[in-house]
């Protein structure tokens, strides 16, 4: 039995042969092409899809290549059904007889189902070492993601198409302080606060219908303490991936980092204020402090303001009037 390779020289591999003739067929070089390495009953038969009889060896110009070979180990007639897959021919097995004309039509018959049946279980093997090794393949990406998840400083978790969360990795806890087993089933936008739903909404719809695409979302997330916190996620649809179908969400709790930022902000803000008021003391001829800005822009009137800046233009009193008023800040 041989297999049609798929090469520019449509060789034949042998994959089994068995019976006396066996010794015979040993380092022959047959193949399925239209040269005389194809003109053979194997390869005849793989070429043509029909079954090949050769019924005398020594007087057949079919099996010169192949004559002297044959006929020291007893070979006299030869035939070669194809093996079937669908409608595909994927090789062929070879019959040989110590006689000629070893192969009446009740023989043929009988060989050719034969050959039925075994074309038939080389699929289902073929099949099932497919299968096989598909669930292996999921099994290995299975187990690297697990692995990737459990190693990450960022939560996962993957939203089924109608957006309940369906997985959760372990990282929920010190990210949102959930355990995952709390989240499992949930519907991912009950966890927004209600103020930014309507832009997460916005966000993640578009990424729900338009597959293979990523999108980014900040805002606030319930926390397992009952407090909101601020939540970095990245949001990516692997719906048509066969190994998660899915929305694949990786959050980061970003709410100390926004904290620092707005601490910073406004320090910054309060050094330019005290900048401006120093500057209008200068303006003042040195008389002019922080706390007689302040009483002055209480009291708001041209007068007042005069007095505090007698020598000044009308421009700089109104100028000195709106840095009172922004003196009036806490600092």
């Amino acid at each position: 039995m041989g297999f049609a390779e798929d090469d520019e020289q449509r060789t034949v591999r042998k994959v089994a042969a068995v019976g006396s003739a066996r010794a015979g067929l040993e380092g022959l070089a047959v193949g399925w092409g239209e040269d005389a390495l194809g003109a053979g009953p194997v390869g005849t038969a793989i070429r043509t899809g029909k079954a090949v009889v050769l019924r005398d060896v020594p007087s057949d110009p079919a099996l010169a290549p192949w004559r002297e070979q044959a006929l020291d180990h007893g070979i006299f007639s030869a035939l070669g059904i194809p093996l079937r897959e669908e409608d595909r021919v994927i090789g062929a097995l070879g019959v040989y007889a110590q006689s000629p004309d070893a192969f009446q039509a009740e023989e043929r018959g009988l060989l050719e189902e034969l050959a039925g049946d075994l074309a038939y279980g080389l699929r289902h093997l073929r099949l099932q070492r497919q299968r096989e090794e598909a669930e292996a393949a999921v099994r290995r990406s299975e187990e690297r993601l697990r692995v990737l998840f459990e190693h990450a400083t960022e939560a996962a978790f993957i939203l089924d198409d109608t957006g309940k969360i369906a997985f959760v990795s372990p990282q929920a806890m010190p990210v949102l302080g959930f355990p995952p087993e709390e989240l499992l089933g949930r519907i991912g936008f009950d966890l927004i606060h209600p103020e930014d739903l309507p832009r997460a909404q916005l966000a993640f719809g578009e990424l729900f219908v338009s597959p293979g695409t990523t999108t980014r979302f900040e805002g606030r997330v319930a926390l397992s303490d009952g407090s909101w916190g601020v939540v970095e996620m990245v949001g990516s649809n692997l719906l048509a991936d066969p190994h998660v179908q899915g929305i694949v969400v990786n959050c980061r709790n970003v709410t100390g980092r926004r904290r620092m930022e707005t601490a910073l902000k406004e320090s910054e803000e309060r050094l330019r204020l005290s900048q401006r008021l120093e500057a209008v003391g200068q303006l003042a001829g040195g008389s002019l402090t922080i706390s007689t800005i302040r009483s002055r822009s209480s009291a708001d009137t041209p007068s007042s303001w005069r007095a505090a800046c007698p020598n000044r233009t009308p421009a700089e009193t109104t100028w000195l009037r709106s840095a009172g008023r922004a003196g009036a800040q806490p600092l």
